[in-house]
């Protein structure tokens, strides 16, 4: 995501980053939806916290179904980082391992959501820029 920045790969999954590095640009890429700081906790319905609390999920992308995508910080180096995807049925998927396997995985169908869409990516997946 640092080497492309902001995108879709193939007009499904939109990767979001920061590009200004404003406190207002994170804070609306990554809040909870709650307005930000005020975090919840874990409920049986959505059983991750969210960012800025310690080890919270934070948004990286969604996608055309309403999918959010998620790291999840439970290892020290961002590179190790879960990743973690709600449908918009609130259903949950845990994926271990860098984001760069996540994606692979999901063009080959290996340790993909269940709920995710089967003809994504297609037969000529592409990255396209937003920057």
């Amino acid at each position: 995501m640092d080497l492309y920045g902001p995108g879709s790969i193939s007009g499904f999954l939109d990767l979001d980053r920061p590009l200004t590095g404003e406190d207002d640009e994170a804070e609306r890429l990554w809040s909870n939806g709650t307005g930000g700081s005020a975090d919840p906790g874990a409920t049986e319905a959505r059983p991750y916290r969210f960012w800025p609390d310690r080890q919270g999920l934070i948004g990286w992308g969604h996608d055309q179904h309403g999918s959010a995508y998620y790291f999840w910080p439970v290892e020290p180096e961002p590179a190790d980082w879960a990743i973690v995807v709600r449908s918009e049925c609130d259903e949950w998927h845990e994926s271990f391992g860098p984001f760069t396997a996540f994606i692979l995985g999901c063009f080959e169908g290996v340790g993909r959501p269940a709920f995710m869409d089967r003809s994504w990516p297609g037969p000529e997946p592409r990255y396209e820029s937003y920057a």
